[in-house]
């Protein structure tokens, strides 16, 4: 198999088994903007909590459902939920050296946390605050993440995650406190994705790639992608299956999440093509050997502080 570039991009060089396209013709700025709408669970998680005798008065449900209005809820990736708006993929985590400063009742709220975690029954592999940044971004030294790491896989891990999320969102709103919240399974919270080259022999994929890479162009002609690699994807507790892996220096963007990545599933789906596709916030392609070194353009302050390995 041969690797696609874009003819905007260098010239190519030539790798066995690997699918991918890249594009250096982009510009480097990149525009954030937050979420309108948030996924709605709350309806259920209330049936499951009510039978358990977790909410002491109906009039909480109320309080949360603004809540979840006011602080929308991050679950774009399957193993981690928060709010506010996380960081997409890979993210990295930094120590922070004035937690006293930037949020004073610190120690009251992680006391608070341990004891709700601590009532469901959840087992955090590590717990407390940190700076949480994506990878090339700057370290933000006045917005703290409290961070829990704790097993997800599990259908029941998640509900009680989501209980506790809101819990945590009332009793910050409750203090007047300001504070992002990210609950994430021990192996989504290494920044490194594990995959594989697409074996030569498999010319059905071939064949399936040939197609899907210039309607993926096309969708996201717009935006400022660096590559697109065809390559076996391992997600976490998962197994490797073909995947279009995206890197985009503007992943943040909600443009990808409400529309462009919907559409590309579609397109896989009504083809019945073998791929998955997943988008990483990235400046090169993760088969760049010095992807770690991508901050060109002096973004990278606190980068590898505290790295998932």
């Amino acid at each position: 198999m041969a690797r696609f570039l874009d003819p905007r991009s260098q010239p190519s060089v030539a790798t066995n088994s690997v699918l991918t396209v890249s594009n250096r013709s982009r510009p480097s700025g990149s525009n954030r903007s937050r979420p309108s709408v948030s996924p709605n669970f709350l309806p259920d998680l209330y049936k499951e909590t009510a039978r358990s005798q977790l909410w002491d008065k109906p009039e909480t449900v109320q309080v949360l459902l603004l809540m979840d209005q006011d602080c929308p809820v991050d679950r774009r990736f399957p193993l981690r939920i928060g709010s506010q708006w996380l960081p997409v993929d890979p993210v990295l985590t930094s120590d922070i050296d004035d937690i006293d400063s930037i949020l004073p009742l610190h120690r009251q709220i992680t006391h608070f946390i341990r004891g709700i975690l601590h009532s469901l029954a959840i087992i955090p592999w590590d717990a407390g605050f940190h700076h949480r940044h994506g990878r090339g971004c700057p370290v933000n030294r006045d917005t703290v993440t409290f961070e829990i790491v704790t097993p997800l896989e599990r259908e029941e891990n998640m509900r009680a995650c989501n209980f506790a999320l809101q819990k945590i969102l009332q009793y910050s709103a409750e203090l007047g406190s300001r504070f992002a919240v990210e609950i994430i399974d021990p192996q989504a919270w290494k920044p490194e994705i594990r995959v594989l080259a697409v074996p030569e022999t498999s010319l059905h994929l071939a064949a399936q790639w040939s197609q899907l890479l210039p309607r993926i162009q096309e969708l996201i002609s717009s935006r400022q992608w660096v590559a697109i690699d065809g390559l076996l994807h391992k997600p976490p507790h998962g197994v490797y299956q073909p995947t279009a892996i995206i890197s985009a220096k503007d992943a943040n963007d909600m443009i990808w999440w409400d529309d462009l990545l919907p559409k590309i599933r579609q397109l896989i789906l009504e083809n019945n093509w073998d791929f998955n596709v997943i988008l990483r916030h990235l400046r090169r392609s993760p088969l760049s050997a010095d992807q770690g070194e991508d901050e060109d353009e002096g973004e990278g302050e606190g980068e590898g502080e505290g790295e998932g390995e």
